[in-house]
């Protein structure tokens, strides 16, 4: 068990697996029926081997860093029990396109990202949703074309369901155009971009395999700092499910 705490406003303090800490004058609550609530805690090596009085705990201190709580709560670690954990820290490094109101903007800020990003590489846009937009539609590949004609462009729905691709994206997929869920230009009846549902998630899976592995090794760092950030410490992951399961799992173990 690992305790989490606020000690000041804007800091949470950096606990080392396996380090040595007391804390102590707070109201620790340890979800112990015998002790619910305690003054300090101390650790060693990484677990908690007292529980109790702060007088007591900082006996025990020793050489160990020790933190006045000042009163504050401590509560254990939190685990979270449902955490697309891989796939979180992809959100943190997509385009963020919440709140956006025009495709010209969608554009704007796709084309960039597009500028950091080497040609043909992977461009990634998430949050937007044709309700907010004015125009009350997806983005077409031809406007996301003009947006980005280097790169492939990805734009995840704020659905989580649908998309909008770019040219080189549809070239890269080559979805049927007559298949469900893919939305056809009226006047050629080819895929203009939008994807739905089955197709969608396909599609997604397809395309995070062009990403770069940098990214992919960024994606686990920034979610496992986030958790520790929140207090998370412990999480039960999702990955090795039906898009792109493999290569997720692997990350982890390598």
């Amino acid at each position: 068990m690992s305790f989490h705490t606020a000690i000041h406003q804007n800091r949470v303090p950096e606990f080392v697996s396996g380090g040595n800490l007391v804390l102590y004058n707070g109201r620790i609550h340890t979800l112990e029926k015998s002790q619910p609530e305690v003054e300090a805690v101390v650790i060693h090596n990484g677990r908690i081997v007292f529980l109790g009085a702060s007088k007591e705990a900082l006996a025990r201190a020793g050489d160990s860093e020790t933190v006045d709580l000042e009163g504050r709560f401590a509560l254990p670690g939190f685990i979270d029990s449902h955490v697309h954990f891989w796939r979180s820290g992809l959100m943190d490094q997509m385009v963020d396109l919440r709140g956006v109101r025009r495709i010209a903007d969608i554009q704007r800020m796709i084309g960039e990202q597009a500028n950091k990003v080497a040609p043909g590489g992977l461009v990634m846009g998430r949050g937007w949703t044709d309700t907010k937009l004015v125009e009350e539609r997806y983005p077409t590949r031809w406007e996301l074309d003009q947006a980005a004609p280097d790169h492939v462009v990805y734009l995840l729905h704020m659905n989580g369901h649908s998309c909008a691709l770019n040219s080189r994206a549809i070239e890269f997929l080559r979805p049927d155009a007559n298949g469900p869920g893919v939305e056809r230009d009226p006047a050629t009846g080819q895929p203009a971009g939008p994807l739905r549902e089955k197709i969608a998630f396909e599609a997604q899976g397809k395309l995070l395999s062009l990403l770069d592995p940098r990214v992919r090794a960024a994606c686990l760092e920034i979610t496992a700092r986030q958790a520790v950030e929140g207090g998370v410490t412990a999480v039960h992951c999702l990955e090795g499910g039906r898009l792109i399961g493999d290569p997720d799992v692997k990350d982890f173990v390598t």
